[in-house]
């Protein structure tokens, strides 16, 4: 007797904690963007690398996907010797929630030091949208790792 009201009380928590309402986006109170990206600390050379954006509403934070906006990403990527190598746009389908990607070929990782990586995603073009940035270095080494003194070593 005791263990149909604990029943019942399960059930009901069960079927709601279930069943949920779809997300709706609403971008009448969209105040910004938020790109987001995972960050590399060192690449190994003449490799090809693709880079990854996401946005998110910042008056939300739900993840942004191209089936609701014209969003667009693109990167610009940065010499050692601070001179711009290629600009590339990102690649995402329309209508999904995959990150944007963006891929950049191993003959633009030639030379081995400090990289710089710009990538902005603009909703409604640039100029006229609203967007965000993120912006980091990398190191390109011989095998895509910190090169340690012990490491460093073995090279001479």
């Amino acid at each position: 007797m005791v263990r149909r009201p604990f029943f019942v009380i399960f059930l009901i928590l069960l079927l709601s904690t279930v069943y949920s309402y779809p997300i709706i986006q609403d971008f009448s109170d969209l105040a910004g963007l938020e790109v987001d990206t995972p960050v590399m600390e060192y690449h190994k050379v003449n490799t090809d690398y693709t880079f990854y954006a996401s946005a998110y509403n910042k008056s939300n934070g739900y993840l942004i996907s191209n089936t609701d906006t014209d969003l667009g990403c693109y990167l610009n990527l940065y010499s050692p010797s601070k001179e711009h190598v290629i600009t590339v746009v990102s690649t995402n389908t329309a209508g999904s929630f995959v990150l944007e990607e963006m891929k950049v070929l191993g003959g633009n990782f030639s030379e081995l030091g400090e990289y710089s990586v710009d990538i902005v995603c603009v909703i409604g073009g640039a100029g006229v949208g609203i967007g965000d940035y993120v912006n980091y270095r990398f190191y390109v080494t011989p095998t895509g790792h910190e090169l340690t003194e012990g490491t460093s070593i073995l090279y001479l």
